[in-house]
């Protein structure tokens, strides 16, 4: 059913722009399609990104090549054809936003539990700033989104008290 302004509802349009990214027939990460044909997702996802695919349904995969990362933010952003990743979803929350938030999971949207705002230690000792830890752990890159479908966070790793383990 489309919004009053002629565009999808926020849940479709979050659905609708997120890809499951595959490393040969293993599914490994998802993205969101942040610009045509292009994706981000979490870089300790996808390792080197060498033989990366990703669609929105097994029978659309493509490959997709990496163009950026950020190591310490655990940040990728992958290229392919822009016709076959599905809609650009791209459309940033305010970063005071808390709430409530949902992510994909099996073709429908999920309430995210944010536990708390926490400082996290990324890769390469980067102190992260802004990160909220969630009561459970989605796929990594698998992209948050608010009510208005709008994109609040994308799930990566990092350490919050590296004494105890990283998540």
């Amino acid at each position: 059913m489309p919004a009053k302004h002629g565009g999808p509802l926020p849940r479709e349009r979050a659905l609708a722009s997120t890809v499951v990214l595959y490393c040969g027939n293993t599914q490994v990460a998802l993205g969101v399609v942040v610009a045509p044909g292009m994706v981000l997702t979490s870089l300790s996802a996808i390792g080197f990104g060498t033989g990366i695919s990703g669609g929105r349904s097994r029978l659309q995969v493509r490959p997709l090549s990496v163009l950026y990362t950020h190591c310490g933010w655990d940040l990728a952003t992958l290229s392919g054809a822009s016709s076959e990743l599905g809609q650009a979803g791209f459309q940033a929350a305010a970063a005071a936003a808390i709430g409530p938030f949902q992510y994909p999971l099996a073709g429908r949207m999920v309430a995210a539990v944010v536990r708390r705002a926490v400082r996290a230690t990324g890769a390469y000792n980067t102190q992260l700033f802004g990160v909220f830890q969630l009561a459970a752990a989605p796929q990594a890159g698998t992209p948050i989104f608010d009510d208005h479908g709008r994109i609040a966070a994308i799930v990566g790793h990092a350490c919050i008290d590296p004494r105890t383990g990283c998540a």
